[in-house]
C-alpha cells in the first residue's frame, strides 16, 4: 500500500470523520486504511479486506483460468459457462493452500498473547472471517475448519441488488472508469485520456497516481475490480447473457439468487443444525433490535463480551443506546421496484426465489419469545 494512499486516506478521516457520525470514516483505534463500504472496518495486515486475497494462493480461485473475452462471454462453448469450478465443497483438496490454517493458528496465538499482556489473563481468541464470496466454499470450509460455526446474514434481496450497483458504481467512480467497459475490453481497459486528467483540478490526488499508474488489479495483485461473478451452473451462463445485453441489474440479481442457492444447499447436505453450527439472520432484525441480535450472535460464537461492550460497538455504528437507528430504519423500509428502471420487471422475477424467502422470514424477536415461552 502507497504512502501516499494511506496519507491521504487518514487526512480524509481526521478532517471529516466525527465520533457519530455514518457518514464519514473513523477511528476503532488500530490506524490504517479505511474502505467506504463501512464506517468502522480498517484495512490492515490484521484485519485484511474480507480476507479474499488469501484466496488467490488456492488452485480454485475465482480468477483461475477464466476466458473474460466480451465476444465469447455468453456463448455456451465458453467453458466458463459449463462448470462448477468456483464452488468448494467438502470433496475439494488442495494441501499447498491448506497450509493457511497455520498462517491463522499464528494469528490468533498473537493476539493471544497480546490480549494476555494487556488483560493480565488467558482471553481465548477466536478468528472470525466475514465473507460473501465464502458462501461457495461452504462445504471446503467446514473440511478445514471442522469446529468452526457459520452465521448466515441474508437481507432483502431488492436492498442487496442495490447495494451492489451502487458499490461497484463507487470503484468506478475511485478510478474514473465504467464497469462495463472494464468487462467488454477484458478487464484490461485503454489508459486514462489526457482529457480526462486535464478534468481535474488535482491529478496527483487520482487514484491512478496514488498507486503509481496501476490499474486497480494490477496493483493489489488479485481481482479487485469490477464485480466478477462465481462460475456455478446454471447460473454464471444467466449472467453473462445479462451483461452481454447491458442488463446488469439482472446479472446481479441472478448472482445474489447463486449465492443463497448454494450456501443453503450446503448447509442442508452438510446437516448443520440451526441454534448449533448454524445462526441463520437478517439484517432486517439487527436494524430492528440491534443489541438482541448481537447478544445471541455472540452467544451462538462463544465469545464472551458484556452489555457495555455491546452498547459501545453499536454506539459506533450509529445504533444509540443500542436502540434502532430510526433513518436507517426507513431506508431499509423503501420501496425498491421501480429503482431498476426498465429492468425492474426482469429483477423482481429473477429474485423470486430470494423474495419468497425474505416474505416468508420470521422476526428474529418472535423467535426468541417463543424459545422463552417454551
Amino acid at each position: 500500500m502507497s504512502v501516499e494512499t494511506v496519507t491521504m486516506a487518514r487526512e480524509y478521516r481526521n478532517n471529516y470523520g466525527k465520533d457519530d457520525s455514518h457518514r464519514a470514516w473513523y477511528t476503532p483505534g488500530d490506524p490504517g486504511l479505511f474502505y467506504p463500504h463501512s464506517s468502522n472496518n480498517a484495512l490492515t495486515q490484521n484485519a485484511p479486506l474480507e480476507c479474499e486475497v488469501l484466496w488467490e494462493d488456492c488452485i480454485r480461485n475465482m480468477r483461475a483460468n477464466r476466458h473474460l473475452e466480451w465476444k465469447e462471454l455468453d456463448d455456451p462453448n465458453n467453458p466458463d459457462n459449463s462448470t462448477n469450478d468456483d464452488l468448494l465443497d467438502e470433496n475439494y483438496s488442495d494441501p499447498d493452500f491448506e497450509r493457511v490454517k497455520n498462517v491463522i493458528r499464528l494469528q490468533l496465538a498473537y493476539h493471544h498473547k497480546v490480549r494476555k499482556f494487556k488483560q493480565g489473563k488467558d482471553v481465548p481468541s477466536r478468528f472470525l472471517n466475514k465473507n460473501p464470496m465464502n458462501g461457495f466454499r461452504i462445504g471446503y470450509l467446514h473440511q478445514l475448519f471442522p469446529d468452526a460455526k457459520f452465521v448466515h446474514l441474508s437481507r432483502n434481496p431488492l436492498k442487496t441488488c442495490e447495494s451492489q450497483i451502487q458499490l461497484e458504481d463507487c470503484a468506478g467512480r475511485c478510478w474514473y472508469f465504467d464497469p462495463q467497459e472494464f468487462r467488454k475490453h477484458a478487464f484490461a481497459p485503454k489508459p486514462l485520456s489526457k482529457e480526462v486528467i486535464d478534468r481535474h483540478e488535482q491529478p496527483p490526488k487520482h487514484w491512478s497516481w496514488l498507486l503509481h499508474g496501476n490499474y486497480p488489479n494490477q496493483f493489489l495483485g488479485f481481482h479487485w475490480f469490477p464485480r466478477i461473478f462465481p462460475r456455478t451452473t446454471p447460473e454464471y451462463h444467466q449472467i453473462n447473457k445479462y451483461l452481454k445485453k447491458d442488463k446488469r441489474a439482472c446479472a446481479f440479481a441472478t448472482g445474489i439468487v447463486q449465492q443463497e442457492r448454494c450456501a443453503l444447499e450446503a448447509y442442508e447436505r452438510l446437516g448443520f443444525k440451526e441454534g448449533k453450527k448454524l445462526l441463520s439472520l437478517w439484517h432486517e432484525d439487527l436494524l430492528h433490535d440491534p443489541a438482541l441480535v448481537l447478544e445471541r450472535i455472540f452467544e451462538f460464537l462463544e465469545v464472551d463480551t458484556t452489555k457495555d461492550q455491546i452498547m459501545e460497538f453499536l454506539r459506533k455504528e450509529d445504533f444509540p443506546q443500542g436502540k434502532p437507528n430510526v433513518a436507517r430504519v426507513e431506508r431499509s423500509n423503501e420501496k425498491q421496484e421501480k429503482v431498476f428502471g426498465d429492468e425492474t420487471e426482469e429483477v423482481m422475477k429473477a429474485l423470486e426465489p430470494c423474495l419468497k424467502r425474505f416474505k416468508e422470514r420470521v422476526p428474529f424477536s418472535d423467535k426468541i419469545k417463543k424459545q422463552i415461552q417454551k
